[in-house]
């Protein structure tokens, strides 16, 4: 699915019929892939800014990681355009791997991969809000109600897989 925000529309004359305008949507490429750059450094950018503080504990790591997911990435995702939702995973799927990575020498590789899936999810549910919004925006009524219902089956289907994850990794 793909919405194209009003702002982002030009109108064009059409070559074939004289006189009628048709909207073609304008994309600066430039702007995509900032977006996705932005998103792609967004784990290790928040990981040097959570190591840059001095005696940084684990609750205020846990702080810095909800504003980084629920505030900043949905943010950061209006940026692109057309690539919103893309830019929004690769940002999560980066602060997911940056905490694994921080945290590979001290864990098993198990536990690795569920600490990995554990913080995609999580920041998946937090940042969801706005991407949700761009998904259910351009919906009739009906059609909002049934996509909002299979959203947010999924966001409890990946909650409680990540719980299931957890437990079978004895995190």
């Amino acid at each position: 699915m793909s919405y194209v925000d009003e702002r982002d529309v030009v109108l064009v004359e059409a070559p074939h019929y004289s006189g009628r305008m048709e909207s073609r949507p304008s994309y600066n490429s430039v702007r995509e892939w900032l977006g996705l750059a932005i998103a792609l450094g967004m784990g290790p950018l928040l990981l040097l800014l959570g190591r840059s503080v001095p005696g940084m504990m684990y609750g205020a790591a846990a702080a810095f990681y909800f504003f980084g997911c629920g505030i900043i990435v949905p943010l950061m995702s209006l940026i692109a355009v057309r690539w919103r939702l893309v830019a929004w995973q690769v940002a999560i799927v980066s602060i997911a791997l940056s905490v694994a990575v921080d945290d590979r020498g001290m864990v098993t590789p198990r536990q690795l991969a569920a600490i990995s899936f554990m913080f995609w999810a999580f920041g998946t549910v937090i940042s969801s809000p706005l991407p949700i919004l761009f998904i259910l925006r351009p919906l009739s009524t009906r059609e909002r109600f049934i996509y909002g219902a299979v959203i947010v089956a999924i966001l409890g289907g990946i909650i409680a897989f990540t719980a299931w994850i957890n437990a079978m990794a004895g995190t």
